[in-house]
């Protein structure tokens, strides 16, 4: 047989108190898991989401570089004004009537010291087919 409710304002005593607060017991534990359960899931989610943001501007970082290169490389190969003057930077030659500047750094520093009184700072040599 059917047990009914009645709501005749019966008080169940303490009792009913304790149900009421296992209930709510229950339902706090059930919704604390489900949080615990998923807050290392958002957690690794957001890491993702930062490395592919990272991986993202490398990547436009990389492809402005590539397409810098290629067109180094169609001027290097098509353009003989930056073909001459890539050749004269590479193997320090002058053109007649042209003066050249080279930057030395003393010996064994590096580019970012700053050169002795010793050693001069740059030689500026008359265009004479080579430079040295």
């Amino acid at each position: 047989m059917k047990r009914q409710r009645t709501d005749s304002g019966v008080d169940h005593g303490w009792m009913g108190a304790m149900n009421r607060a296992m209930r709510w017991c229950l339902f706090l534990g059930i919704i604390g898991f489900i949080v615990a359960q998923y807050v290392p899931l958002i957690q690794k989610n957001h890491r993702l989401r930062k490395s592919l943001s990272e991986w993202k501007e490398s990547e436009s970082r990389l492809a402005s570089v590539h397409a810098a290169n290629r067109k180094r490389i169609h001027d290097l190969k098509e353009n003989p004004v930056v073909i001459e003057r890539t050749a004269r930077e590479m193997l320090q030659l002058a053109r007649p009537g042209e003066s050249v500047v080279t930057f030395l750094n003393p010996t064994g520093a590096g580019p970012s010291s700053s050169p002795s009184p010793a050693a001069p700072a740059a030689v500026v040599t008359p265009a004479l087919g080579t430079v040295r």
